[in-house]
């Protein structure tokens, strides 16, 4: 993801990672990720009002 971040090419200053798995019994969990072009990572989670982050 840093190297999509960091290619020009590709045009995404801030590419997102969505991970999304089934957690038993019968629910899904999802995780998303902001890679920023200056190399941190910003985890979003999700709050009363939608997403969040924890940066």
């Amino acid at each position: 993801m840093h190297s999509i971040a960091e290619d020009e090419t590709y045009h995404c200053l801030d590419p997102i990672l969505l991970v999304i798995g089934e957690t038993p019994p019968d629910e899904v969990a999802v995780n998303a990720y902001v890679f920023h072009r200056e190399g941190d990572v910003e985890r979003l989670h999700r709050g009363n009002t939608g997403y969040e982050s924890e940066r």
